[in-house]
């Protein structure tokens, strides 16, 4: 079968980047519906082992499409479409996201 190319369907975001301030926080929370999205952590380490090998990680999203908490780094985003809530890398978001000015 030959390789195919595919263009991704714009969809409108909803999106608060996450600076790491108890501002931001108290906002994450109320974006997220309540605490039961969004945990704002102290710093904390990928680990393996005793030895710290990964990011510097310091808030959790609940991603209902993974059914799972994933790890936040200060300057990700946190965006909602009508599948829920998801973590976007900010190299990523500033590539494929322009703010909608209505």
């Amino acid at each position: 079968m030959p390789v195919k190319t595919y263009v991704s369907i714009p969809t409108d975001i909803d999106a608060l980047q996450w600076d790491g301030t108890e501002e931001r926080a108290r906002e994450l929370i109320e974006f997220t519906s309540g605490q039961e999205g969004f945990r704002h952590r102290d710093a904390f380490y990928v680990l393996e082992g005793a030895q710290r090998i990964g990011r510097t990680y310091t808030a959790r999203l609940w991603v209902m499409a993974n059914t799972d908490w994933l790890s936040l780094e200060t300057g990700e985003w946190v965006a909602r479409d009508s599948a829920g809530f998801y973590p976007i890398k900010a190299d990523v978001f500033a590539r494929k996201y322009r703010e909608k000015f209505i």
